[in-house]
């Protein structure tokens, strides 16, 4: 289970400043993926990723030691990203910081869940 840092809402708030795309293209989409899989080999770590554009899944990879299961967390980071139309992580940083109530919705743990890994593309 992710442990809060309280450190970590500075870093996220300009992070969602600063990190905005003047215009993202399916081509972009191919670069953010390829470039986070060769971090994670960097790092020695497998992970599951996704990259959506105006509602279209652009890119999908799963590396080796994923599961079908990836999607399904993938699935619920994603809906609660759009629910509150920020990143899971800096949700997860402001609940846990006392920022923001935790809402009914996550209740939902099969739809929902409160963790990092989804980032709204802007």
């Amino acid at each position: 289970m992710l442990k809060y840092n309280p450190n970590w809402l500075d870093i996220l708030r300009v992070q969602d400043e600063r990190l905005r795309f003047e215009h993202f293209s399916n081509a972009d989409a191919l670069k953010i993926g390829l470039h986070a899989i060769e971090a994670a080999k960097e790092f020695g770590k497998g992970f599951s990723i996704r990259v959506i554009a105006n509602g279209a899944i652009v890119f999908s990879h799963h590396m080796d030691g994923t599961s079908k299961y990836n999607d399904w967390w993938m699935d619920k980071k994603l809906n609660t990203c759009r629910e509150v139309q920020l990143s899971s992580l800096r949700f997860f940083a402001e609940v846990e910081g006392g920022l923001r109530p935790r809402p009914n919705w996550l209740e939902y743990e099969g739809n929902y869940c409160i963790d990092g890994g989804c980032v709204p593309m802007r």
